[in-house]
């Protein structure tokens, strides 16, 4: 799970801010990336490594959708606050509970609850990409519902509705079940000042300079 941590934090900082510096285990910049504490490993352990895993999957395969997300949820001042690494921990816990291996906190085996739509968790890249999708699901109830840090749980138990009544509608891949939420995700958008940074940072990397 540290491994997984360091990677994040370098995905993050050095690869799309730019700005290198050494691992920490503990300290301010890990709220920066949405984490409610100073100790990320806190706040990991309602989703346990998986939840690790997906952020990390999201922030390397999505980048631009990631990044943005967290850049415009992050700002504590606002009235729409909503920590993006914690939030992105409690939709593994969403969808654990969904394919029915969560219970009352406690983790089960996923074969002991085939349901229609296992297929979305037939390989591990199959469900961190149901991973991306209730994410953006998330974010989008969060905008149409005018979400605040103190409806989250609301907002929460709304995506979770909509996740679970369009996977039993039987969607046999994720497109088709982005239709059936009817979610056509748009990525937030950047200050210019971040979008230069990122795309220098990415510049470097490509050069073998970062």
């Amino acid at each position: 799970q540290m491994a997984m941590l360091q990677e994040m934090w370098s995905t993050f900082h050095d690869n799309i801010h730019g700005a290198s510096g050494p691992f920490l285990r503990s300290g301010k910049d890990w709220c920066k990336i949405g984490f409610q504490s100073e100790d990320p490993v806190s706040d990991v352990r309602g989703g346990g490594q998986l939840a690790v895993e997906q952020l990390l999957y999201f922030m390397k395969e999505f980048p631009s959708t990631a990044i943005g997300m967290a850049e415009c949820r992050n700002d504590g001042d606002t009235e729409q606050y909503m920590p993006w690494a914690t939030a992105g921990i409690n939709v593994t816990a969403m969808l654990l509970e969904i394919f029915g291996a969560m219970e009352h906190g406690l983790k089960r085996d996923f074969a002991a609850h085939q349901h229609a739509f296992f297929h979305f968790a037939a390989t591990e890249v199959d469900f961190h990409r149901l991973y991306v999708v209730a994410f953006e699901e998330l974010d989008t109830t969060w905008d149409k519902e005018h979400g605040t840090y103190l409806s989250f749980h609301h907002i929460e138990e709304t995506v979770k509705n909509h996740m679970l009544k369009a996977l039993n509608t039987g969607p046999a891949n994720v497109e088709e079940l982005k239709a059936r939420l009817k979610l056509n995700y748009e990525d937030k958008k950047l200050p210019q000042q971040e979008e230069d940074a990122i795309r220098e940072a990415r510049k470097r990397e490509k050069e073998g300079l970062v």
